[in-house]
């Protein structure tokens, strides 16, 4: 009885099993480099929470949802202020659900931020990753605006990077919606981004997608990226996509 395998893909020709006269012969066995599951699974997460200054209510509910759908992680604003805040900290030890956590936002101040460093170091088991002020590469920058996003990157990977309890941690430069302008990345150099060290293990990065041009735009858009950054690693932080192909809606990718 012979039985065949057909594989799927871009492994070499089927393979026999042929059993005879109490005999196994293969004639063909691809070579594999298998990957554990859990890569893939901690690779993938959702975003929840507004990133200014307030959060989702209701925070049992759409914890567990989050739970049910069996993600590893989700990106949210971690402000140490908010009451919703901690209670989703108390749930994701519950449940078993990890958190990167963006921060800092615009408006938030170096007090706050510290603060908000402070509620992730309480908290290692439960944070992943930290990232920068969320999206300050829109139109019009001021320098200032600049200055800030610059300054308080340093300090959150200081604040990281000193303490050994968050050694796991990730630092994510600010996260950088698409589309941008090389000239954009590059005011951000000249005012001290990408100095010694660097203050970001990899650069956060938004992309949405609604037909094959966006997914060029994305590997332009890193190119772009690490040519002035210098950073060769990114974490996309954003994403999404929409049948909504007709419409006019800015909003219809998100």
């Amino acid at each position: 009885m012979t039985y065949r395998f057909d594989p799927v893909g871009e492994l070499p020709t089927p393979m026999e099993f042929n059993f005879a006269a109490g005999k196994l012969t293969v004639t063909e066995w691809p070579t594999v480099t298998p990957e554990p599951g859990r890569l893939l699974w901690e690779s993938y997460g959702v975003c929840s929470h507004h990133f200014n200054n307030e959060a989702y209510g209701d925070v049992d509910a759409w914890t567990q949802r989050v739970a049910d759908l069996g993600v590893y992680a989700f990106r949210s604003l971690a402000s140490a202020k908010l009451d919703q805040v901690k209670r989703t900290l108390v749930r994701c030890k519950t449940l078993g659900l990890k958190w990167l956590a963006t921060v800092a936002n615009e408006q938030t101040t170096e007090k706050e931020l510290l603060a908000n460093l402070a509620l992730v170091a309480a908290n290692p088991d439960v944070f992943i990753g930290v990232e920068g002020i969320n999206e300050p590469d829109g139109d019009g920058l001021a320098a200032a605006e600049i200055e800030k996003t610059i300054r308080f990157q340093r300090i959150i990977w200081d604040y990281v990077t000193s303490r050994p309890q968050l050694a796991h941690i990730v630092v994510l430069s600010p996260a950088l919606r698409r589309p941008a302008r090389p000239e954009l990345y590059q005011r951000f150099v000249d005012a001290g981004m990408v100095g010694v060290p660097r203050p970001f293990h990899a650069v956060s990065l938004h992309h949405y997608l609604h037909g094959p041009p966006d997914v060029a735009e994305l590997a332009e858009h890193i190119d772009m990226v690490q040519g002035k950054w210098r950073c060769d690693r990114f974490w996309i932080t954003e994403t999404g996509g929409t049948t909504a192909v007709n419409s006019t809606d800015p909003r219809r990718n998100t």
